[in-house]
């Protein structure tokens, strides 16, 4: 059953960032970007199963605007039929009854009266009455629960190691910490590998679920809003994708263009 989301107004400064959230602003994926209102949208599936959802706008400011709003089925109305008789009718024909004299030429004059007879038949109408029924069918709609898979990501940091060549000269190499995100892997039902990753979207600090292919975030792979593969991510305008809490200050921030290619991993950057 399609769910379809009118914006009428929206205060801020354009554009606007678009998600669609659950009620309590968790599992939040990006739907669209607009200039100005009204606009008119469908949730895609598998996410427009549920009863009510969060609405999230973003505008070119960073300024977030949120409403909350419970799905109201359409009502199909009832159509009554009407009964209409025609009724059939027959004219009836009245013959004339018409006296023919036979004269002969003697001296008696004697007229034959045939007479005809004409019997009048009675034609009863019966009216005929059609109906027809009014059905109306009864739609039970059906809730599909959405569960929400949240990884871990486990960053991994590596010493800094001094070594000491001479007495007098020390060569101290800087080693950079890489972040290794730790994906949950999930194979569909055509056998293909779908991996999820959590991200915290920088620096608002929104919790995002993202899926892709690849088992790893490297420049040239994709991400994607659903587990079918079929919503690509793009990041905000100004925005990066980092671990967990966004911590500040970031060097690993990923972007991503509109086709969900991520173009790179490696942004620097604060939250104030």
């Amino acid at each position: 059953m399609a769910i379809q989301v009118s914006i009428y107004t929206i205060t801020g400064q354009s554009p606007y960032d678009i998600y669609i959230c659950q009620t309590g602003g968790t599992g939040c994926f990006y739907m669209t970007t607009i200039s100005s209102a009204p606009y008119v949208f469908d949730i895609p599936a598998p996410y427009n199963t549920s009863d009510a959802y969060m609405l999230k706008i973003i505008d070119d400011n960073g300024c977030i605007i949120t409403g909350i709003g419970s799905v109201e089925p359409c009502v199909t109305p009832t159509v009554t039929p009407t009964i209409t008789v025609t009724p059939t009718i027959t004219p009836t024909v009245t013959p004339t009854r018409t006296a023919t004299p036979t004269v002969t030429p003697t001296r008696t004059v004697t007229p034959t009266i045939t007479p005809t007879n004409t019997v009048t038949p009675t034609t009863t109408v019966t009216p005929t009455n059609t109906v027809t029924p009014t059905i109306t069918p009864t739609i039970t709609p059906t809730n599909t629960p959405t569960n929400t898979v949240t990884p871990t990501i486990t960053p991994t940091i590596t010493p800094t190691i001094t070594p000491t060549n001479t007495p007098t000269n020390t060569i101290t190499p800087t080693v950079t910490p890489t972040r290794t995100t730790t994906p949950t892997p999930t194979t569909t039902p055509s056998g293909t590998t779908v991996y999820s990753y959590g991200f915290t979207v920088c620096c608002p600090g929104d919790q995002v679920t993202l899926y892709s292919s690849s088992p790893s975030i490297i420049v040239g792979s994709y991400l994607y809003s659903d587990n079918s593969l079929t919503v690509p991510y793009e990041t905000p305008g100004g925005q990066v994708l980092g671990d967990a809490g966004c911590p500040s200050p970031y060097s690993n921030g990923i972007r991503t263009n509109s086709s969900g290619l991520v173009t790179t991993i490696t942004v620097s950057g604060t939250c104030d």
